[in-house]
């Protein structure tokens, strides 16, 4: 499906006058309030609008002055278009400045490629397809201004570097503990790092440099105890369920972002911050933030939009992280191409049959158990 050339540099345009306003107007904020500037950042949205609303609108109530995003606007829920309308208007009433995630460069590669090498009912491209379908040629000139790391500095704060991944690759992940995490620290020369890619709120700290993660707005994350499922609850054994008949779980979603606060670090600077000049010691300090929301509709579009016939098992997998379960995409595309190895020989992305990713997730959800409410959950295979 050919898209039109743009007309024109609109657009282009458009991301400068974003980028303005958040330089000008955050560093106005930041020079002439007695609180300083509040920033909400949000990263990996992947197509879930309504879990961006709700961000938003919590942002709102909390008093933040822009937003930075951080890439992966659409991808594996069933309303980019939505999103990126969510995302143009937040843009036109606040400072915004938006980063280029992974995902942002599937679109634009599949373009300059011609649209070649997708296909419909594949779960490994087929949800990507889905996607590139919904977006505008608006929004892919949008992604191509984008840069995958920005160095952020607004009047009177220390300055910011943010990225998808990391500093060096869109696709990289900061990871506590990390050898590579902890050198490129060291090499920072910002002392503050904002990344996203891992879908896990987190915070690292390394030789008084701080690496911190938003969490994902879309698809969370939790490599530990899932916030639904308490460490303490010790239910009774029940009888598995099987299957996929909805559970009351399953209605619930989790949205995560950070709000960063400029705050002086003296008590004397608190009182009297009247001026720029009393910002000069000012620090940023983060609140990071984890909302619960109706998903139902999330769900329902999955299959209303026809985005589940087209990728099935890719979204049997979003539905299992929704419901807290310890997969990821990215674990069972990895686990199916180990499986299409020994089985072929040989195998490369996108190239990969539905059996293996089916296999994969089928050994991922025989391990994969979680209690609630006093009963055993399987997830949906």
């Amino acid at each position: 499906m050919k898209r039109k050339a743009a007309k024109g540099r609109k657009y282009i345009n458009m991301y400068n006058i974003y980028e303005e306003k958040f330089f000008t107007d955050t560093g106005r904020q930041s020079a002439g309030t007695r609180s300083g500037p509040s920033i909400a950042v949000m990263a990996d949205i992947h197509g879930n609008d309504t879990a961006l609303e709700h961000c938003l609108a919590d942002a709102r109530e909390r008093g933040a002055d822009g937003f930075l995003f951080l890439g992966d606007y659409a991808g594996e829920l069933a309303h980019p278009e939505r999103v990126m309308s969510l995302l143009y208007r937040t843009a036109e009433q606040y400072p915004c400045l938006f980063i280029r995630g992974n995902k942002e460069n599937y679109w634009l590669n599949y373009r300059k490629n011609g649209e070649q090498g997708w296909k419909e009912r594949d779960s490994v491209t087929g949800c990507m397809l889905y996607s590139y379908r919904r977006l505008t040629q608006r929004d892919l000139d949008f992604f191509s201004q984008l840069e995958p790391v920005r160095k952020v500095e607004i009047s009177g704060l220390p300055p910011i570097l943010a990225c998808h991944g990391s500093p060096k690759r869109v696709n990289q992940k900061l990871l506590p503990g990390d050898p590579e995490t902890l050198a490129l620290m060291e090499e920072s020369s910002c002392s503050l790092i904002l990344c996203a890619h891992t879908h896990v709120q987190r915070k690292i700290t390394h030789r008084g440099v701080t690496v911190l993660n938003p969490g994902s707005v879309g698809i969370p994350s939790f490599p530990g105890q899932h916030p639904f499922f308490a460490p303490e609850e010790k239910p009774e054994p029940a009888a598995p369920q099987h299957g996929r008949e909805p559970h009351p779980v399953s209605e619930k979603g989790l949205a995560q972002y950070l709000i960063l606060h400029a705050r002086p670090v003296s008590a004397h600077a608190a009182v009297s911050a009247q001026s720029a000049a009393a910002w000069a010691a000012a620090a940023w300090e983060e609140e990071m933030i984890t909302l619960e929301y109706d998903a139902r509709c999330v769900f329902e579009e999955l299959h209303a939009t026809g985005l589940y016939g087209n990728a099935p098992v890719w979204c049997r997998i979003t539905e299992a992280l929704f419901q807290g379960f310890p997969l990821t995409h990215g674990s069972v595309l990895a686990r199916a191409m180990e499986l299409c190895v020994q089985k072929i020989g040989s195998c490369s992305w996108p190239d990969i049959p539905e059996a293996f990713l089916e296999q994969a997730l089928e050994e991922a959800c025989a391990s994969a158990t979680l209690r609630h409410g006093g009963q055993i959950v399987k997830c949906a295979r």
